[in-house]
């Protein structure tokens, strides 16, 4: 009997748990389409565009997409429907096209989402930033990207020195934080590193001694989506100077 009973409780402990988990998916779930309901402009309307294509997203599951026609103020519209797993939303077009699209929705701020890549082969994402209509404000709230930064120049030809890098980044605070690699040339400068940043990334290198060290090729890669968001390949950043990328101006100064 009381082996019955232990039984009996620990399939109930056992539903229990899965029941709360269930809950607590269910609740993010409903969290993420409850904000996401209305209509979603492509183009931030402070920016004042010309042209402001959008998705409307209904509380029965439906979705409008409003393109423009090419011509005037003319817009059309495709209407599909829309579903969510977890943070995943599914959006299908039945009606004129058959598409399908599937991403991850990140809101970046209580205007502002973003629609990004699952990382899933096959799934299309339609990615961008969305904002909300008639909003006042269009702020995003800070957060840590990884980045891969990579550069590259020329140095001596007949013999190899050791090269000290200072590599830069902020956090959410707008702080700055420094990590220090010591390395070594070897005919030509390439270094590469992985870096959390919020919205600047850079680096200042030494090589006492050997002047005519210069670097000419900066590289910048967002980890999580494998692309590249800033490239140059006619730069001089010499001994001790100060390389600085701005992510959210895509702008960069050297000092």
């Amino acid at each position: 009997m009381k082996s019955i009973l232990k039984f009996s409780l620990l399939i109930l402990s056992i539903a229990l748990v899965s029941s709360c988990s269930s809950d607590d998916s269910d609740n993010n779930q409903n969290e993420i389409q409850t904000e996401l309901l209305g209509k979603w402009l492509f183009e931030n309307p402070n920016n004042n565009p010309t042209v402001n294509n959008s998705f409307t997203f209904t509380s029965s599951g439906s979705v409008t997409y409003s393109y423009w026609t090419g011509s005037g103020n003319n817009y059309d519209n495709e209407t599909g429907t829309y579903s969510f797993n977890g943070d995943v939303m599914t959006m299908d077009f039945p009606e004129n096209v058959n598409l399908t699209y599937v991403q991850k929705v990140v809101f970046l701020g209580e205007n502002v989402v973003e629609f990004q890549s699952t990382g899933v082969s096959g799934e299309n994402a339609y990615e961008g930033d969305y904002f909300r209509d008639g909003a006042s404000d269009y702020n995003t709230i800070p957060t840590l990207k990884e980045y891969q930064l990579r550069f590259t120049g020329q140095s001596s030809s007949s013999q190899q020195y050791p090269i000290n890098i200072e590599y830069y980044s902020d956090d959410e605070n707008g702080q700055t934080s420094t990590e220090i690699v010591n390395s070594q040339t070897n005919t030509d400068v390439i270094q590469s590193i992985n870096l959390e940043s919020v919205d600047k990334i850079g680096f200042k290198y030494d090589v006492s001694g050997y002047e005519d060290t210069v670097v000419d090729f900066v590289e910048i890669k967002d980890v999580e989506s494998n692309t590249v968001i800033f490239t140059i390949s006619s730069l001089s950043i010499e001994d001790n100077q100060t390389f600085t990328y701005d992510i959210s101006d895509d702008s960069y100064t050297i000092q």
